[in-house]
């Protein structure tokens, strides 16, 4: 069929102009007058039937065919954790209900549950239709509905729920408001905010429409529906499936096609919507496919009437630059229509300012009636001739022809952005192509096959292969394949110094990317030397202050705090909060993010204070550019927690992290990186606060998490399993921490993580378990646990080298050597760590101390130890563990005969 309709659209355009717009019955009765032929009957038949499908769901369905409807009283499947309601319509691929979820404690919640029309049986197509998933819950905007959750039926039906959104569909509510043409403009840009947002998540709607925009009665514009016909892309039916799910009226030329619909078919749609929003009618659309533009002339009073103006002061107001906008949105092939979203709605922006459009490459009289528009009260108020207006306009305009070489080379950008998303999409789409029957593509494959395509297509065009790299090393560091990861770096900041020299923003930020993987490869000496040679470059040839130098020097930061360089770390941080300040007035997400950072570095150097009130405030800016409940807010609730648990304020800790989870049971999937992440935060004030039970309740949840969506090896999954090993040493229970700790270190190594301590730190803690249970090559883990913290320039690894020489100790006591456990214990002892990271470990190390001197009957010493201990005041992390050594460390005293000593130190276990 699509062969058919590359053939014959010539002949359809006129057509579906024509009968579009006619009620069914005119329809009918002009269908019946046309002489057509028998093939081009049946297509038109086909669209316009698409098209009525479409009208159906935008009015509730009160007019689709019965036959295309899933019955809404019998035979609807039961979807587990869901109670469905009232039916509230349905599309050629989908029935929509309103449901009710099902929540913790009793709680329930209104979502919008969509049940698709094919059955998924198949597990490539079910994996698919999970990834597809996974990229929807990703995405966030107040502008979106919000995907909320999804799976399949027991009969195989795939289902999402989204959020339910009370509002007027777009045109409906404008109407209704007789809301004029500049104030729909502007409700037209909160679109566009949205569709931009989804595509910089390489997410296409393909099935834009006024029914898929819905207003609340606030007036914020809702996108719903987003993702719907990309999700479908699980059934592999033919092209007549794929034609009900268009929109006739609003789709692409590409799309009749049967080409792959990238982001130039959205801004095709955008156009369409844009010329009906504005005037009421749909633009006129030639037999090429493309359109002339808004045909003011088909304005009639009742359109104007409904924007509360004149038929002739409507046609004038949209005359020219709306006008060309629309053409070139609606051109033909998408590479001659606007690079992207934002191009578009930068040229709407334009229009709402009184500003030239780029659409229209006007000439001096343009711009300059363009300059007139703009500061007509300026020009009136100062006394300004026009004939001087007209004589400066020849200096001005040289000025605004600079601009435009500027404007033109942000499209370019623009349009290379576009590229390499669609780059990236026709390699997601062709995913499972070209594999053998029954399995699909990993997401290993995938990232090599998009970095040989990347190679390959755009070896000549660096200004495209660089962000490309970058964002292929930005997944395999996602993978925690690093060392695969630095290599792709490195290529990607190599060949921009080489493309464009060192100071030009994609290098620096390249280089900034590289730097991260170093910071989480455990690099960080190599890593800072490398980007701090990168900025002073950057700044030596002339680069200026913009985002790229913001992450750097937020990078830069991060790696110097780990090499014990607290100022120079504070002093980049410092700059780059302040940069975000000058480049951002007032709350804007990226100096909200920068905030974060700041506050978890000054946390890192031990400035909890500062960093309480830094994280404080980013949560306060959080809550201001989100709202109470996003998912941004649950982010900055889950850093403040952590700081707070850091200085012993386990109550609003636990509070913070509650609120957190909250946010994520609403708004978040189910499987969610964040929810893992909170999860496991979450886990780790439990168990400090004593509440070992539930602290392996969260572990064991975020586990499960990371699991699926990391089914390879993943450094997260390996933290994971390592806190559930200290839940087991909490619970005194040796064979479950060994088995959970030897399960992370397995991880850890197969992830490559060389400059990582945990490697040494989960190393210790296996040893640690492993010598409870007298085995015998705990000795030999020790001996290897112990050398990569003393290598380590880390200052925050401080206390985990106390902690295993501590563990050390007691396993060498445990053979005998009280020599050596003493000299392990004193070691520990010696190290320069805050004293509230290193409870724990200090205590291990004064028990195993105070053990070793009774075996050596240094009865004295071993006392001086005992009354050492008793200056540890700050409260431990383990509170079960060190109430265990709290006990053996008063039963020494007892068997010393220090009565007093004794009574002291079992005070310890009742606090």
């Amino acid at each position: 069929m699509a062969a058919a309709l590359d053939r014959r659209w010539a002949e359809l355009v006129p057509l579906l102009d024509e009968l579009l717009p006619l009620s069914a019955a005119a329809r009918s009765t002009r269908l019946s007058q046309l002489a057509l032929d028998a093939e081009l009957q049946r297509l038109l038949q086909e669209l316009l039937q698409a098209d009525a499908r479409g009208a159906a769901l935008e009015a509730g369905c009160e007019a689709a065919r019965e036959d295309e409807l899933v019955p809404v009283q019998a035979s609807l499947p039961s979807i587990e954790g869901y109670r469905l309601g009232e039916f509230l319509g349905a599309g050629g691929m989908a029935s929509v209900f309103l449901a009710e979820r099902q929540l913790a404690g009793g709680a329930s919640q209104r979502v919008a549950l969509k049940l698709l029309r094919l059955n998924v049986h198949d597990p490539q197509e079910r994996r698919l239709f999970q990834r597809e998933q996974a990229a929807l819950a990703r995405l966030e905007h107040v502008n979106i509905a919000r995907f909320i959750d999804s799976g399949f039926a027991a009969d195989g039906t795939p289902w999402l729920a989204v959020e339910y959104v009370e509002g007027e569909s777009l045109l409906t509510w404008c109407d209704a408001r007789r809301l004029p043409p500049r104030a729909r403009a502007r409700l037209f840009l909160d679109i566009c905010t949205a569709v931009a947002a989804a595509h910089q998540a390489l997410i296409v709607h393909r099935d834009l429409k006024p029914g898929n925009v819905l207003v609340r009665a606030d007036g914020l514009v809702k996108l719903v529906d987003f993702g719907i016909a990309k999700l479908l892309e699980v059934d592999v039916e033919s092209t007549r499936t794929e034609l009900r799910r268009l929109t006739p009226a609003y789709a692409a030329p590409e799309q009749f096609r049967g080409e792959a619909a990238g982001t130039g078919a959205d801004v095709y749609a955008l156009g369409v919507m844009l010329a009906e929003l504005l005037s009421g009618v749909r633009p006129q659309i030639l037999r090429d496919g493309s359109a002339a533009g808004l045909d003011t002339r088909a304005i009639e009073d009742r359109h104007a009437s409904a924007r509360n103006l004149d038929g002739a002061s409507l046609r004038r107001l949209l005359r020219g630059d709306i006008d060309a906008i629309v053409a070139r949105a609606l051109r033909a092939e998408p590479a001659q229509r606007y690079a992207s979203v934002d191009a578009l709605a930068a040229d709407v922006q334009a229009w709402l300012e009184f500003r030239p459009v780029a659409a229209r490459r006007g000439s001096r009289r343009y711009h300059v009636g363009r300059f007139l528009r703009r500061h007509r009260l300026g020009l009136l108020l100062g006394g300004l001739a026009v004939t001087a207006l007209l004589g400066f306009s020849l200096v001005s305009l040289r000025l605004a022809q600079r601009a435009e070489l500027a404007a033109e080379q942000s499209r370019a950008d623009a349009q290379r952005a576009r590229h390499v998303q669609d780059f990236v999409l026709s390699l997601f789409r062709s995913g499972e192509q070209g594999l053998p029957e029954g399995r699909a593509t990993s997401a290993e494959e995938l990232v090599e096959r998009a970095l040989r395509a990347a190679r390959e297509n755009f070896r000549d065009q660096p200004e495209s292969l660089v962000p490309l790299l970058s964002a292929v090393g930005d997944l395999e560091r996602g993978l925690g394949r690093y060392a695969r990861s630095l290599e792709i770096l490195l290529e990607s900041a190599e060949l921009s110094a080489r493309a464009f020299g060192p100071a030009h923003a994609l290098t620096l930020q390249a280089e900034a990317e590289l730097g991260y993987t170093r910071f989480r490869n455990g690099e960080y000496a190599l890593g800072a030397a490398r980007l701090d040679a990168a900025l002073q470059q950057y700044r030596a040839g002339g680069g200026g202050d913009n985002e790229a130098v913001m992450s750097a020097l937020l990078r830069l930061g991060m790696l110097q705090v780990q090499l014990n360089r607290d100022d120079p770390a504070l002093r980049c941080m410092d700059e780059a909060v302040q940069l975000g300040q000058r480049l951002y007035h007032g709350d804007h997400p990226a100096l909200q993010r920068a905030m974060e950072s700041y506050g978890s570095v000054l946390a890192d150097v031990g400035e909890l204070d500062r960093a309480a009130a830094v994280l404080a405030d980013n949560l306060a800016i959080a809550r201001r550019l989100y709202g109470s409940s996003h998912m941004v807010v649950a982010s900055a609730l889950e850093s403040l927690a952590v700081v707070q648990m850091s200085r012993a304020r386990l109550e609003p800790a636990a509070q913070n992290i509650a609120e957190a989870a909250a946010i994520l049971r609403d708004k978040a999937p189910a499987v969610h990186t964040m929810t893992a992440y909170v999860a496991n935060t979450e886990g780790v004030i439990a168990l400090r606060r004593g509440q070992t039970e539930a602290a392996q309740q969260s572990f064991e949840r975020a586990l499960h998490i990371y699991t699926l969506l990391n089914p390879d090896p993943h450094p997260m999954t390996a933290a994971t399993h390592a806190n559930l090993g200290r839940a087991a040493e909490e619970l005194a229970d040796a064979q479950a921490a060994a088995q959970q700790f030897g399960e992370a270190l397995r991880i850890s190594i197969a992830v490559r993580l060389p400059g990582d301590l945990r490697i040494a730190d989960f190393r210790c803690h296996w040893a640690a378990a492993l010598a409870e249970q007298n085995n015998p090559r705990a000795a030999a883990e020790f001996d290897a646990a112990l050398p990569p913290f003393f290598a380590a320039a880390m200052p925050a690894s401080g206390h985990l080298q106390a902690e295993c020489l501590a563990r050390a100790a007691l396993a060498q006591l445990q053979r005998g050597d009280a020599l050596t456990a003493l000299a392990s214990a004193e070691r520990a002892l010696a190290l320069p760590v805050q004293a509230s990271a290193s409870v724990l470990a200090r205590l291990i190390a004064h028990r195993s101390a105070a053990q070793a001197l009774l075996l050596l009957q240094r009865r004295d010493e071993a006392v001086a130890q005992l009354r050492a201990a008793l200056q540890l005041t700050e409260p431990s992390f383990a509170p079960r563990q060190s109430a265990r050594h709290w006990q053996v460390l008063a039963s020494i005293a007892d068997d010393l005969g220090e009565r007093e000593l004794a009574r002291l130190l079992k005070l310890h276990l009742d606090s």
